[in-house]
């Protein structure tokens, strides 16, 4: 996601671009090893959406659902434009919930439906 328009004039002039990503997360190998990137790094994606909107940030990383979430729900659509970028990975997501969440009983659900989804992409 970007935001529009572009950063203050003072970070254009310097070629900076400062990059917002959640802490602790892992996005693809050489964007996570490139220290030479100015990562600003946050705990929420709600802060990455308010921190771009307030030009505090030229760019942030996520996922694209979640942030056009964010983005419609804070009002946000003229503000913030999406840039599409996807990589293509082999690391596995995970979906958690509580021994003590009330919808425990999905799980089973869940698990058939994931696997479903594995076996339908894994058809060419």
């Amino acid at each position: 996601m970007k935001h529009h328009p572009a950063g203050p004039a003072l970070r254009r002039a310097r070629l900076v671009v400062y990059i917002g990503v959640i802490r602790s997360s892992a996005y693809f190998e050489r964007f996570d090893q490139d220290h030479k990137l100015q990562k600003t790094f946050v705990t929420q994606e709600t802060q990455l959406v308010d921190m771009l909107a307030s030009q505090r940030l030229d760019v942030i990383v996520g996922i694209g659902a979640n942030l056009e979430y964010l983005i419609h729900e804070t009002g946000r659509s003229g503000v913030i434009k999406k840039s599409s970028f996807e990589i293509e990975t082999k690391d596995p997501a995970y979906i958690a919930v509580s021994k003590k969440s009330k919808h425990k009983g999905v799980v089973p659900r869940l698990e058939k439906a994931l696997s479903n989804m594995r076996l339908a992409s894994a058809r060419p």
